[in-house]
């Protein structure tokens, strides 16, 4: 168990979720791993592929990424089958970059 104030991520059988201080599940083990919290946001891996939950559990960006960082800014880096960009804590791509490393708003 990872201590994640005021939260820890909880590994039950082969899944990930998280509890508060007192035991009481916040979000269900349902993903195949997970980070740390970062800016509200956190990555989770589903069927290979990455997305990104907020504290409450919601999905904010589905699990179709291939990598991605941590927020920071209120932004994270990353990679999909398109290529490279930036979303925010919405779930917008707020930009692309095109295959000359060039940014496409």
């Amino acid at each position: 168990m990872r201590v994640v104030k005021p939260r820890a991520a909880v590994k039950l059988g082969t899944l990930w979720g998280y509890i508060e201080r007192t035991g009481k599940v916040v979000i269900p083990p349902k993903f195949e791993s997970i980070s740390l919290f970062r800016s509200g946001m956190a990555l989770f891996s589903e069927n290979r592929k990455l997305g990104y939950i907020d504290k409450s559990g919601a999905v904010i960006v589905p699990p179709k990424l291939d990598w991605g960082t941590e927020f920071v800014g209120g932004v994270a880096a990353v990679s999909d089958s398109s290529g490279y960009g930036v979303v925010d804590t919405s779930g917008r791509m707020v930009c692309r970059l095109d295959n000359k490393s060039t940014v496409v708003p």
